[in-house]
């Protein structure tokens, strides 16, 4: 009797146990995977070939896969070709779109984001050629994006008194730790505290293009992108969204907790400011930054045409 009433309790101690360990994985800080990376181009190997002949048939294959932890919506991302004179081989310049959802990687379910392909037509090439031509031809994709962070800022007055005991928290340090912020070519790459006054809080966050392509604005369509001036217009800017209690400076001029802001040299710090109470004690609080953007990224192939 004594033996199973000890066995009982050993039982419920390794349940209470193992509850504890999922409680632990739940309120972990570590929400994303993280990184610079969002949908990966390239062209499908073999398409087009690495040497073929003037007058020759040959597919144009785009691959695609989302490295990133944002989902895009089917006929959401773009995808063009580019950098020769595109009538001359049979080609359109034209942007396609691809039908397909790309699902992102998701930390703990989703290792691999989703792929696919993209047919870009039939390459041929019936101008002259003496012995052989060394061509260069480019892709170009063009989709909406999303970043998402997750930080622990420290919510504190300047009032509080020094006893240690009624600091939860600390104002000082970057809060961006490693998974804090969600993969995608846009990153938040550190935020800071400061007080001003008694019940002001000052939060400082730097934003990089950490990506290889180039972040525009979502106003404006790919096509309408191509345009030059619609181009510098819109070049840079990333359009950010806060809590309703934060107040923040953004490129209008405008105070609000959601706005654009424009990369210089591929990187940005704003600030924002928050009105605290004097509870008589710091606490920490979750915030969630979402910045969206539009963002375009090109791949290459070389290959030779020979004489026919």
């Amino acid at each position: 009797m004594k033996k199973l009433f000890f066995s009982f309790i050993f039982v419920i101690i390794l349940i209470s146990s193992c509850s504890q360990n999922e409680e632990v994985q739940v309120e972990s800080s570590d929400a994303f995977i993280g990184g610079s990376k969002g949908v990966e181009v390239s062209f499908l190997e073999g398409a087009p070939v690495n040497e073929f002949v003037a007058g020759e048939s040959v597919p144009v294959v785009v691959s695609l896969k989302n490295s990133g932890e944002y989902d895009l919506a089917g006929n959401s991302l773009e995808v063009r070709l580019w950098g020769l004179d595109m009538e001359a081989y049979g080609l359109s310049s034209e942007y396609k779109i691809v039908n397909s959802e790309l699902r992102g990687i998701k930390k703990g379910l989703i290792e691999e984001g989703s792929e696919t392909i993209l047919e870009m037509g039939d390459m041929n090439y019936l101008g002259s050629i003496a012995n052989s031509l060394d061509v260069t031809l480019r892709s170009e994709i063009c989709y909406p994006y999303k970043t998402k962070a997750n930080l622990n800022v420290c919510i504190s007055s300047n009032s509080i008194s020094n006893d240690e005991e009624e600091f939860a928290c600390t104002i000082s340090g970057n809060k961006v730790k490693s998974g804090s912020v969600s993969s995608g070519p846009i990153q938040l790459t550190s935020l800071t505290q400061q007080f001003e006054g008694n019940n002001n809080l000052v939060f400082k966050f730097k934003l990089s293009n950490s990506g290889e392509g180039n972040v525009y604005s979502l106003g404006n369509s790919c096509t309408e992108l191509i345009d030059s001036s619609a181009e510098r217009l819109n070049e840079d800017i990333v359009h950010i969204t806060l809590p309703e209690d934060f107040s923040c400076f953004f490129t209008g001029g405008e105070e609000s907790n959601e706005g654009d802001v424009r990369l210089i040299s591929s990187e940005k710090i704003f600030t924002c400011y928050l009105e605290v109470e004097n509870q008589g004690f710091s606490f920490e609080r979750n915030l969630e930054v979402i910045l969206d953007y539009k963002y375009t990224q090109t791949s290459k192939v070389d290959f030779k045409i020979l004489e026919s």
